[in-house]
């Protein structure tokens, strides 16, 4: 569903309004949906979640405090270009993204640093090679390889006023909204795994926006009176991908949860993937 069906949906749904807010709000996103398959039907460096990763030689398998760091999933972005609503992502290259495999961490605390890699890499595919799990990776951790099916489809904030803080809505049109974001696309969609590149965040908890800002700069949400120019900065971030608990790649963040990868405006625009931080919430 792009963004014009979803306003389209929000009007039908008595959200007439506030769908000038909404259409601010809207980011588009491409969500990924998995179908477990045989590793081996998988093409060396096509998009999949959980399996092995396809890792340009030299690259070594990242760790955490003594133990390999979980795969999550690998992006071919060329795969993707035409999906990109606003072609913020390169047009061609590969994303790992890896986590930690105890999931003792959650982003919350600047020591956090490290528990996770975003690994870009701007190769040919004939520099990919598949990379057997090293011992150190966990049992739990190794998971089941996934194809995917990509689409674009447009996201709304859990919490809008986080995004536009001078909100004016009726308790009547804040519950409309609510409602709204709880059946959309679908009712029965809201039950699937929701993996997916840019866009707003499914966030099971508190938006993470002011947290990420504290933790990659030192200090943690409970921090009293950060410096107002830290603060500022806040909004500068954007989820660049998430991946949620998903049955098909045996698959379980915490207690049914999603690892969330943050990056910065302006480090998205220089490829600077290395800046991503991660969060991990739980239901």
């Amino acid at each position: 569903m792009h963004k014009d069906e979803m306003l389209a949906a929000a009007n039908e749904a008595g959200l007439t309004h506030i769908v000038p807010d909404l259409a601010r709000l809207t980011v588009e996103s491409i969500r990924l949906k998995t179908q477990k398959v045989d590793e081996s039907a998988i093409a060396v460096g096509a998009t999949k979640i959980g399996g092995l990763p396809d890792l340009p030689a030299g690259t070594a398998w990242p760790a955490w405090k003594g133990a390999a760091q979980a795969f999550a999933a690998q992006i071919n972005l060329a795969e993707l270009s035409t999906l990109d609503p606003i072609r913020s992502l390169p047009a061609t290259g590969y994303l790992f993204f890896f986590y930690d495999s105890a999931q003792d961490i959650y982003g919350s605390n600047p020591s956090d640093k490290g528990g996770w890699q975003a690994i870009f890499f701007g190769g040919e595919t004939s520099q990919l090679s598949r990379v057997p799990a090293p011992p150190s990776l966990p049992s739990g951790a190794r998971y089941q390889a996934c194809a995917v099916e990509m689409s674009v489809e447009a996201t709304l904030p859990h919490e809008p006023q986080i995004l536009l803080p001078r909100l004016r809505w009726s308790d009547a049109e804040k519950l409309g909204y609510s409602n709204f974001l709880a059946s959309y696309p679908s009712k029965g969609d809201r039950g699937l795994p929701h993996h997916r590149l840019l866009g707003q965040p499914d966030q099971l908890q508190d938006d993470m926006h002011l947290a990420v800002q504290l933790a990659s700069h030192g200090m943690s949400i409970n921090t009293e009176s950060p410096p107002a120019d830290v603060v500022k900065g806040a909004l500068n971030w954007r989820l660049l991908f998430q991946i949620d608990t998903d049955p098909q790649a045996g698959m379980n963040w915490a207690n049914n949860g999603m690892v969330y990868y943050w990056i910065e405006r302006d480090a998205l625009k220089a490829r600077q993937f290395d800046r991503v931080w991660a969060v991990l919430q739980s239901e």
